[in-house]
């Protein structure tokens, strides 16, 4: 293996696939917070529904 082709692949494996985790990580924590306050907000929409259905009776 060519000293070219030996340094291609170091920096590869030092700069792009670190940065590929921290990215995938970085998406999956975030899809779940948003996962998590979208629950949340339904929660409470769904309760504040729930009290004006139970005022017009």
């Amino acid at each position: 293996m060519s000293l070219r082709t030996r340094l291609v692949l170091a920096f590869f494996a030092l700069s792009v696939v670190p940065m590929a985790a921290v990215t995938f990580y970085s998406y999956t924590t975030n899809v779940e917070a948003l996962r998590v306050a979208a629950q949340r907000e339904a929660d409470l929409l769904a309760g504040e529904l729930g009290q004006r259905m139970r005022g017009c009776r």
